[in-house]
């Protein structure tokens, strides 16, 4: 009997050590999978879109290695720096520039490659004195251009809401000072994915998106550049 009881704790104790172990390499695979689906943003590095010939680059003023004097930007820049931080950048002896975010195919490659973390500058914006919407080379936006605004849709003549109703809000508020409102891309949240928005000349964000329009073919470059 005495050895039947002392086989049956062997026993237990076996069964119970491969449970814990068992209940240790779940949440480890668990970690393992939140991380690699936490993965950060991709910055200063220049990446080729083949869809359209061009480089970009994700720049965060808080973090930014690019050779160009960051030190009174890293609380954050207006619409205006990020577009004259984005000039003094070249690429291929091409000029940057704020992104000309004009197809959904380049939105999505934006997003989906660089991961920004958090809202970013975009060259697209709103000017008081005519009260239209400019690309950053400007080229004014049409009603069959493609945007991404939410929850209101700022190209339209009345401002509409992201279901096409008419909205309560106005166009972007014009007095005073301000001279234009700065598109953005944002991070999205818990309600609804991430969109375009705009904010008044003044307001500062970390990040904007640099695009150097090269042109160039796929066959003649590669993916990845530091």
């Amino acid at each position: 009997m005495a050895g039947t009881l002392s086989e049956l704790r062997q026993k237990l104790k076996k069964n119970l050590s491969v449970a814990i172990l068992g209940v240790i390499f779940c949440f480890a695979g668990l970690s393992g999978a939140t991380a690699q689906t936490k993965l950060g943003p991709i910055l200063d590095k220049k990446i080729f879109n083949p869809e359209n010939g061009n480089y970009y680059q994700l720049v965060d003023v808080r973090t930014s290695k690019i050779n160009i004097n960051l030190t009174f930007s890293r609380y954050g820049v207006t619409w205006g720096g990020a577009s004259r931080l984005a000039n003094q950048l070249k690429y291929k002896n091409v000029q940057g520039r704020l992104v000309k975010d004009n197809s959904p195919e380049l939105d999505t490659f934006l997003r989906q490659t660089f991961r920004p973390s958090t809202y970013t500058w975009i060259g697209i914006r709103y000017k008081c004195s005519d009260r239209k919407l400019y690309y950053i080379d400007e080229e004014p936006l049409t009603p069959n251009s493609f945007t991404f605004w939410s929850p209101v849709d700022w190209s339209s003549d009345r401002v509409h809401n992201a279901t096409g109703r008419p909205s309560n809000i106005e166009k972007p508020v014009c007095y005073g000072r301000i001279k234009y409102h700065g598109a953005y891309m944002t991070i999205g949240d818990i309600d609804r994915a991430p969109y375009w928005a705009l904010v008044v000349d003044d307001k500062v964000w970390y990040a904007f998106f640099v695009e150097y329009p090269t042109g160039e073919t796929e066959n003649s470059q590669v993916s990845l550049n530091k």
